[in-house]
């Protein structure tokens, strides 16, 4: 079982070494298609988080992570990349019969609203097949800061997005480290999405797959854990 706590610190290693998904019961029952789990900031237990998600996807039934505030909506791209690593765990035991029907899973964030309040609502999706580049020339990345403009980086994800979509470039990588910037750049991609939907375009939907790897900074060598989330095109059965 992996602590909340050390979660911003693992890097790509470390969580695919402790990745296996926890062997507890859930009281999840076959009527219940649809479920919401409220995400705390702080003393989330994310192993049994995750391992209740990737059972609901091995289900299929629709899962959504919700957080209201940086640490939790960083929590809940936490607990994403981790039933990422139980899933590739459980593909390794092939030999059991027990491989589940996803490859892995990524989510879809929308901006949520009730009264005065707001949050984020990551829909968990389930993707057949392993990641393949689209064949361009090069990838777009995006790099957040804690004080990037939401209003700018809004744009350029949908620059990025619709040269995507012409094949004038692979799937941008929108990257970010720690809470603050992380939420900015989900919060980004559901306001990217939002405006998708209400122009309804020619342009595909996308979806987001997290992941967390070590890198060193080019600025001053310093090796740090940095949040990198793809965009790549939505399961036609999802849109």
């Amino acid at each position: 079982m992996i602590p909340a706590q050390r979660m911003a610190m693992l890097s790509r290693t470390q969580l695919h070494a402790g990745a296996a998904v926890p062997h507890r019961k859930f009281a999840f029952r076959d009527d219940q298609p649809e479920m919401y789990f409220r995400v705390k900031g702080e003393g989330v237990n994310m192993a049994k988080l995750a391992g209740g998600v990737f059972l609901r996807t091995e289900r299929r039934q629709d899962t959504f992570l919700e957080g209201m505030g940086p640490k939790s909506i960083d929590n809940c791209l936490k607990a994403v990349v981790l039933v990422n690593k139980f899933a590739q765990e459980k593909r390794k035991e092939e030999s059991t019969g027990e491989v589940p029907w996803f490859h892995r899973v990524g989510f879809v964030p929308q901006l949520r609203k009730t009264g005065t309040s707001y949050w984020l609502s990551m829909k968990v999706v389930g993707i057949k097949g392993p990641y393949t580049p689209y064949d361009a020339p090069e990838q777009e990345r995006l790099r957040v800061g804690q004080e990037t403009k939401i209003d700018q980086l809004t744009g350029a994800v949908r620059t990025c997005w619709t040269r995507r979509c012409a094949g004038e470039r692979s799937e941008p990588l929108v990257c970010a480290m720690g809470p603050r910037s992380v939420s900015l750049a989900v919060k980004s991609m559901a306001r990217c999405l939002k405006e998708m939907n209400e122009r309804k375009g020619v342009l595909r939907l996308f979806l987001c797959h997290p992941d967390m790897i070590e890198e060193v900074l080019p600025e001053n060598g310093n090796s740090v854990v940095m949040t990198h989330m793809r965009l790549e095109p939505r399961p036609r059965e999802t849109e």
